[in-house]
């Protein structure tokens, strides 16, 4: 007895079955990579955001940077321009001082026999007028102008003496200029 067997079938439904694998392995493949790409994405996505914040935050540290750097330079600026002002304070402050040390300075080495005319003060020179009751009063006076403590006085020079005629004594008539120094060496800073 044979049987009549209709493999026809059979081979449809294998056909069917494998084509439902197939779809059903490309639409898990699909899902896989769609899955994948969300994974992906939401990585991406913090990553970015991560990024973001150390971006906005070191461009808050530049801002800041920036701001303490024109505020030092502002300061800077402010420092240097009172340092100039007592730069000058300190300059005027030393001119004013100049005629209380040189009239300090004449007054102690004039001599008892010496009488000053004037006294001429152009800068640092100065040139004196006066006149002696001999010639010996007047060269005490250079001397001690000469030799004062303060070494202040340099490039002492007598461009005039002269004896006066009207007077039967011995007055001399003298005319000296030299440059003052302010600043003091006896002084140890």
């Amino acid at each position: 007895m044979l049987h009549h067997i209709n493999l026809m079938e059979w081979q449809q439904i294998q056909a069917a079955a494998r084509f439902k694998r197939f779809v059903g392995c490309i639409l898990f493949g699909i899902l896989l990579f769609i899955c994948i790409q969300i994974s992906l994405w939401m990585v991406l996505e913090k990553a970015l955001a991560v990024a973001d914040a150390q971006h906005q935050t070191l461009v808050d540290e530049k801002a800041q940077l920036e701001q303490r750097a024109s505020q030092w330079q502002s300061r800077q600026a402010a420092f240097n321009q009172t340092q100039e002002a007592l730069s000058q304070i300190q300059h005027w402050k030393e001119m004013t001082r100049v005629p209380y040390r040189l009239m300090s300075l004449i007054a102690e080495s004039v001599t008892a026999h010496v009488y000053l005319h004037s006294l001429n003060l152009s800068g640092r020179q100065v040139v004196l007028r006066g006149y002696g009751d001999d010639a010996e009063n007047v060269s005490l006076f250079l001397s001690k102008l000469r030799i004062h403590p303060c070494h202040c006085v340099q490039r002492l020079k007598m461009e005039a003496v002269k004896q006066m005629e009207q007077s039967q004594d011995q007055v001399q008539r003298f005319r000296l200029s030299f440059s003052f120094s302010t600043s003091d060496k006896t002084r140890k800073g």
